[in-house]
């Protein structure tokens, strides 16, 4: 692995770090993780789910996706999904 792409994995690290750090609402922390996780992976979106035991479901709490991309994130906060889904 090149020592660019090592330094730049670090920078990520740190910058979530400190997100988690200095936020006061996780909504906010998990907003600020899903889109620092989409931007320094290079992918089209990033959803954070959590786990509802007591329906068996995924719940999305936070999400990203960069404007090019035409989806109204505010309608997918909240969606929930079964493992089978």
């Amino acid at each position: 692995m090149p020592a660019s792409e090592v330094v730049e994995r670090y920078r990520a690290l740190l910058h979530t770090g400190a997100a988690v750090a200095s936020a006061r609402r996780l909504d906010e922390t998990l907003a600020t993780i899903s889109r620092l996780a989409a931007t320094h992976l290079d992918v089209a979106w990033c959803h954070i789910h959590d786990w509802d035991a007591s329906a068996g479901e995924f719940i999305v709490v936070a999400c990203f996706q960069p404007p090019e991309i035409e989806v109204d994130s505010s309608a997918v906060i909240g969606a929930r999904y079964t493992p089978a889904q």
